[in-house]
């Protein structure tokens, strides 16, 4: 199964063989108020232990989703992690699995540097 974003809340699940979607999902947050709210500009993703690993453009934040439900389980922000930006260096953008659990390279438009985390629990 593919797992697709088109910048909108949803995550679309296409079918390997056909690329045809066989379901999709809203990603959600539970706001202050209890509420669920949508997630606008889901981008870049990567499956990662059992969820969905995605980034908000323009945001500096990786989103943990339940591929099941669209319901974001952790928010990790990474607003820290390249704070002398040029002026060319844009926002936020790349997401690359390892072999290691947990551990991602990161990156973004037009960043000098790829680094490499560990999502903690």
């Amino acid at each position: 199964e593919f797992i697709v974003s088109d910048g909108s809340p949803y995550l679309f699940f296409w079918d390997r063989d056909t690329l045809k979607e066989k379901r999709r999902i809203e990603v959600t947050h539970a706001a202050r108020d209890g509420q669920r709210k949508p997630v606008r500009h889901v981008n870049e993703l990567e499956f990662v232990g059992g969820y969905v690993m995605a980034n908000v453009w323009y945001q500096d934040v990786i989103l943990k989703i339940d591929p099941k439900t669209g319901h974001v389980a952790r928010i990790y922000y990474l607003q820290d992690l390249y704070t002398n930006r040029s002026k060319k260096a844009d926002s936020f953008n790349g997401i690359s699995v390892l072999d290691k659990p947990n551990q991602l390279y990161v990156t973004g438009k037009w960043w000098p540097h790829m680094y490499r985390i560990e999502l903690l629990n």
